[in-house]
């Protein structure tokens, strides 16, 4: 009955989800390359800065090796390496060449998080591990590899929703409002229009606040109850990233966090077939 209602291979979630991250990193290697402007390059955040942080990296031969990586130049040429790599695998996401271009470009990622670890996000994170878990599944020779990867990583999944959402739900000013009112007060993660909202009607913040608590605590009961509750998760998941888009300018996250869905999904329907046979 689940197959007939949610015909979802292993393959064919792979290559969705790596789709979907595939087009978030082309989105941002293009935006650094076109502007050429990036938070962790200036600042506190020059690698000629960041690099004190730890000994090994002003020891030779480490520092000319990571002085020419982690450089504007470099900086430029690891984006570079990812937009190509991930427009081949949007072009040909079924190649055999798949895996080695899903190495290339989670080597890549990883170079990138770490060169920007002052500034890394949820959703670099989350792109990273759904490239790093598509390429091992790519490797792996046997089934059960296979679908162990995929059930870590979807288990990783849950664990990272459910995460953010108890460290909001203990922290008073989080329950309260207060945390999401006040960074909708400023120019980084809002707009006019929303602030002036919030303002207006304070109330709409502490509920923004509630419903994300009970969105991110909601999403294992959701994936664990089977294919139809996970799809309904799904698509509140990629509303309610798409509208952080529009008031808090999350791009990445877009494309990061539904990137991991098609294997969400996947593991529900195969969680699901799985406690079927024992029970």
């Amino acid at each position: 009955m689940i197959n007939n209602l949610f015909y979802l291979t292993a393959e064919r979630a792979v290559s969705l989800s790596i789709i979907l991250v595939s087009i978030g990193a082309v989105i941002q290697a293009l935006e650094y390359l076109l502007t050429r402007k990036h938070p962790v390059l200036g600042g506190l955040n020059d690698w000629s800065i960041l690099r004190t942080a730890d000994r090994g990296m002003l020891e030779a031969p480490l520092r000319y090796v990571t002085d020419a990586l982690f450089s504007q130049t470099g900086f430029a040429g690891l984006n570079i390496i990812v937009f190509f790599c991930a427009l081949a695998l949007l072009i040909y996401p079924n190649s055999v060449s798949t895996k080695w271009l899903l190495m290339v470009v989670a080597l890549c990622r990883g170079l990138l998080c770490f060169r920007k670890r002052m500034d890394l996000s949820a959703a670099d994170q989350m792109q990273l591990m759904v490239f790093i878990g598509c390429m091992i599944y790519n490797f792996a020779v046997t089934s059960l590899v296979k679908t162990a990867t995929l059930w870590l990583v979807s288990l990783e999944v849950v664990l990272i929703y459910v995460a953010a959402g108890v460290i909001k739900a203990v922290t008073p000013l989080w329950r309260n409002g207060n945390v999401l009112a006040s960074l909708l007060r400023t120019r980084a993660w809002s707009t006019p229009e929303v602030y002036r909202l919030t303002r207006s009607y304070p109330w709409l913040a502490a509920f923004a606040a509630g419903g994300t608590i009970v969105f991110e605590c909601l999403l294992p009961l959701c994936v664990f109850a089977g294919p139809l509750p996970c799809l309904v998760f799904i698509i509140f998941g990629t509303i309610f990233h798409a509208n952080n888009v529009y008031v808090m300018g999350l791009n990445d996250f877009l494309w990061a966090f539904p990137g991991s869905y098609p294997l969400l999904l996947y593991f529900s329907i195969d969680f699901q077939q799985k406690v079927s046979a024992i029970f």
